[in-house]
């Protein structure tokens, strides 16, 4: 019974997200920043932390 109620709540969530529609020139930029890797500071400090597993 837990499991068909959480199947139904995530299914109607599913059900309840919208498509967003955009021109041509905006999917070009989104699909741009998806190819560049991430850079900066802000990155160089997280792949430089030490990760928990290593512990």
């Amino acid at each position: 019974m837990m499991i068909d109620a959480a199947r139904g709540s995530a299914e109607e969530l599913l059900f309840e997200q919208g498509r967003v529609l955009v021109d041509q020139k905006t999917y070009d930029y989104f699909l741009e920043v998806l190819d560049c890797p991430p850079s900066g500071d802000g990155v160089e400090r997280l792949m430089a932390a030490a990760k928990p597993w290593d512990a």
